[in-house]
């Protein structure tokens, strides 16, 4: 079987302009945010979504809401940013001083990307259940996260597609849409996946057009 599994950055916080380390914390979004939202639901529109899972920060639910598709939505706290730790709250910019020298580990207190990872697989093991063993043909999944956890599942998925793309040389703008097109194998094991687009924010560029009733 193949599913189409969507992700969505969540819009930009009053946080992410003051380049503010969120995590856990949260903060709104801001008027670009809004609209950003706004926009990128417009963009899905014409997917047939079977599911819809959000993380539980505020920053997430506030993006779906703007998007028009909350309604029906799971919340699942897996979803959520990084755990920043001590780090919460504070400039990014300290953050990167103070782990210049770390080769690249994450600095005490700072959840791992390990630990986000076995996160995200818990999260997609139960997911790939759920469709496997359901009578779906071809159903389509929309995930509203983060930017970390963003990261994490394009690196997951495009180690399983043919061509190599070092997710961690790009940037993840805030409302960017990753689609992929996930292969399930027997006994619901995922054996590989189909890279659609990748951090794609073009939508953003255009003017917003009101659905019609």
């Amino acid at each position: 079987m193949k599913f189409k599994l969507i992700t969505v950055r969540h819009g930009q916080t009053l946080g992410n302009a003051a380049s503010v380390l969120q995590g856990h914390d949260d903060s709104p979004l801001t008027p670009l945010g809004i609209a950003s939202s706004a926009k990128t639901g417009n963009a899905l529109r014409e997917i047939q979504f079977n599911q819809v899972y959000c993380s539980d920060l505020g920053r997430a639910r506030e993006t779906l809401q703007c998007m028009g598709m909350y309604k029906g939505c799971k919340l699942d706290k897996r979803l959520r940013e990084r755990h920043w730790g001590p780090w919460q709250g504070r400039n990014w910019k300290e953050y990167q001083r103070a782990s210049a020298d770390t080769g690249g580990k994450s600095l005490a207190g700072v959840e791992t990307d390990d630990a986000m990872t076995a996160r995200w697989e818990k999260f997609l093991s139960e997911l790939v259940d759920t469709l496997y063993t359901s009578s779906l043909p071809d159903p389509a999944i929309l995930l509203v996260t983060h930017g970390g956890m963003v990261r994490v599942i394009g690196r997951y998925l495009t180690a399983l597609s043919p061509n190599h793309i070092d997710v961690d040389q790009m940037s993840f703008p805030n409302n960017c849409i990753s689609e992929f097109d996930v292969i399930v194998g027997e006994g619901g094991i995922v054996t590989g996946c189909e890279v659609v687009r990748l951090l794609d924010a073009e939508h953003l560029k255009r003017p917003f057009m009101r659905p019609k009733e």
